[in-house]
Parts: structure tokens; C-alpha cells; sequence
């Protein structure tokens, strides 16, 4: 099990919003990196304070950065990585959202994804999210800004399910 003392996201919106209010309710800080290519910099800063810190990158965008963070990983024994498909792509794993039922995408995300549309699977997991959300006022997702919604009990203990070696509750 990981129990984070502060975690670092590379996205500075909807993302960094949510592991901000999940990480608050565990009482630890969390930053944002603002963009996956400044991973580095960000650990930098934080790796003046003591404990475990919990990076958590969308997988599906990642790959380009992977390298200089890996090699960064070696030397450093209390930074893990969590490099799910993509934010949105765990937002959707949840089932938490109504009316979106997309588990056989889920399930064979490479049937429906075509690279001539999507260059990565992490536009196509935001672009299924917003489509499957639109007509739902509640539920209408923005990258920008993530409405309260997503911020709800309900999805938090359904996201915190998903991370199953990281642990958010006390």
C-alpha cells in the first residue's frame, strides 16, 4: 500500500482539481506540475519535504516524459508514479457517472479508437466524457473546470476504489 504524505498531478485543472479535494480530505497537500513536461520541476520542489509523494500522470499522454522520470524514479525511494490511461478514462471506470455506460470501451478501448482522429487515447477518453455528458447540466464535463459533481462522495469512494495500492482513507 502507498500512503501518500503529498501528492504532485500534472494537470493543473479538472484533474488537479479533484486530487486536491481528495488529497484534502486526507489532510496532505497537493501540487500541480502544470503540464506533464514539468514532472521534474515539480518533484524538485517538492522533494524538499519529507515523506512519500504520489505523482499521478495520465498514462495515455505520458510516454514522451516517461524516460527522464523513470531515470528520476531510480534515485529517488519515496516517489511513486500512477499513470492511469488518462483522468477522464478514470472518471468513466467508475460507473459512478448516470447514464454513461461505456464498459465495452472500456473494455476494448482499441475497437473504437482510430488514431487517424484521436493522438492520443487520453483526447479520446475526454472526448467520450464530454459527448457522453453534454446533455446533463449536472454531469457536463469541462477539462477547465470541473463541476462539484465529480467532487461528490459517491465518486471520490468510487475513484479511491480503482486506486486500490494507494491508500485515502485513514
Amino acid at each position: 500500500m502507498v500512503c501518500p504524505q503529498y501528492v504532485l498531478t500534472e494537470d493543473s485543472n479538472s484533474g488537479y482539481e479533484f486530487f486536491s479535494d481528495l488529497s484534502k480530505q486526507k489532510n496532505i497537500c497537493c501540487f500541480s506540475a502544470n503540464g506533464k513536461s514539468n514532472i521534474i520541476f515539480g518533484l524538485h520542489k517538492i522533494k524538499k519535504k519529507e515523506g512519500t509523494c504520489l505523482v499521478i500522470v495520465d498514462g495515455a499522454a505520458f510516454g514522451s516524459e516517461m524516460r527522464d522520470v523513470s531515470e528520476y524514479l531510480k534515485v529517488a525511494d519515496d516517489i511513486v508514479l500512477y499513470a492511469p490511461e488518462s483522468f477522464e478514462w478514470l472518471l468513466l471506470s467508475t460507473n459512478a457517472i448516470p447514464n454513461v455506460n461505456v464498459s465495452p470501451i472500456l473494455e476494448h478501448p482499441e475497437k473504437y479508437i482510430d488514431s487517424k482522429e484521436y493522438v492520443s487515447w487520453e483526447r479520446f477518453f475526454t472526448t467520450l466524457l464530454v459527448k457522453r455528458t453534454q446533455n446533463n447540466s449536472l454531469w457536463a464535463y469541462s477539462k477547465k473546470k470541473l463541476p462539484a459533481v465529480y467532487l461528490s462522495s459517491k465518486l471520490m469512494n468510487a475513484a479511491k476504489k480503482l486506486m486500490k495500492l494507494i491508500q485515502w482513507d485513514v
